[in-house]
């Protein structure tokens, strides 16, 4: 099993960029935005967040679900080979909409309705003696 050894807030979102298959450029880039915040992981998925809501318009999943969504399409899509920077363009975009994963709904409980059970008619021919 592999050990990281955490010596800094750099390392922290190395490891994350890495996590997602983005270049190490960044790196000092995002460690100055999620600086001034207590919750580190967070606030990186909050940086993600711009991209994610494009890619998921929807009003009706919540943050982390366009979160995941977005890391799972893009991970799966080759998005930091393909598309390196932060902004994405309409063209890729498009192409990330096509391959993306939507998130699993809501799901609704509600009463069951009584089905009625019908038993097995044996019939005299078929009775062993």
């Amino acid at each position: 099993m592999a050990a990281i050894k955490i010596q800094s807030l750099n390392d922290i979102v190395a490891a994350y960029l890495k996590t997602i298959n983005v270049s190490e450029a960044f790196v000092s880039e995002w460690v100055a935005k999620v600086e001034q915040e207590g919750d580190v992981i967070a606030s990186l998925d909050r940086l993600l967040l711009p991209a994610a809501e494009q890619l998921y318009p929807e009003k009706k999943f919540d943050k982390s679900q366009k979160i995941s969504g977005f890391k799972l399409t893009w991970l799966s899509f080759g998005g930091a080979e393909l598309h390196p920077g932060q902004k994405l363009e309409a063209e890729f975009l498009g192409k990330l909409k096509e391959k993306r994963f939507d998130p699993a709904p809501e799901y609704k409980m509600q009463k069951m309705i009584p089905q009625p059970l019908e038993m097995p008619r044996l019939h005299w021919s078929n009775r062993k003696n």
